[in-house]
């Protein structure tokens, strides 16, 4: 957790990101959002009973390969407002 929390400008060690990835305002934004933990936990609930493990495979599956292509291709570069 503390290499998560400290920063470079903090301690100036290797270990440590240049930015804190856990901040005030992350954690912030984590609290406002935490109210609806509880019907995600619902709607995977039941999605899972309705969708065949064939079809969430193929959905798996095509989420991965595009992601691969923007892994290899670097699409950011394409949507980037300049």
């Amino acid at each position: 957790m503390p290499f998560f929390c400290i920063d470079r400008t903090q301690v100036n060690l290797p270990v440590f990101a240049p930015n804190a990835l856990i901040t005030r305002d992350t954690l912030l934004t984590s609290l406002v959002f935490f109210p609806l933990v509880p019907l995600g936990v619902w709607l995977g609930v039941w999605m899972n009973r309705r969708i065949s493990e064939r079809a969430f495979m193929r959905v798996v599956f095509a989420f991965l390969f595009v992601t691969g292509l923007e892994l290899i291709f670097q699409f950011e570069q394409f949507f980037s407002r300049r």
